[in-house]
């Protein structure tokens, strides 16, 4: 036995717009910005390693992330720590060319409200052999932000 539908098909059919089910979003005009990245940092002979990030992102200048990385020899174990952004993570170390960062921030423009998370990958160079014993490095480097994840109606990636 064949199931029946009480529903004419056609009505269906013409009640779906194209906008409704079938279509993707419109992308919107939005700048995900970008973050000032400066890093320092050193070694000592005894194995120890460290190194200071200090980051701002475009949209909120005032707000200065800063993550301390440290490397412990004897436990063979790394710890980081950030304060500022909760949401602020960032993948970098052991003579990395590139460093990825990542946020969630809120956005309230036409098409996109709520929590947006960002991510941006740059090639950071540093100048070495800093200091008395030559083991400190420091590097600035600017990360543009795309749009990573929200479903929201846009991933555009700025351009350097």
């Amino acid at each position: 036995m064949r199931p029946t539908c009480s529903f004419p098909l056609s009505l269906l059919i013409a009640s779906l717009s194209p906008t409704s089910v079938f279509s993707q979003p419109t992308p919107v005009d939005f700048d995900p910005g970008f973050w000032s990245i400066s890093i320092n940092g050193g070694s000592a002979a005894s194995g120890w390693r460290w190194h200071d990030l200090y980051a701002n992102y475009s949209s909120t200048p005032d707000i200065t992330t800063h993550c301390k990385w440290l490397y412990d020899p004897a436990l063979r174990n790394d710890t980081t720590t950030c304060s500022g952004d909760p949401s602020f993570r960032y993948l970098w170390g052991n003579g990395q060319a590139s460093i990825t960062v990542q946020q969630t921030i809120n956005v309230a423009v036409a098409g996109i409200q709520g929590e947006v998370l960002i991510e941006g990958t740059a090639l950071f160079t540093y100048k070495a052999n800093l200091g008395a014993n030559g083991r400190q490095f420091e590097g600035a480097v600017r990360v543009n932000a795309t749009v990573v994840h929200k479903g929201v109606e846009t991933a555009r990636e700025s351009a350097e």
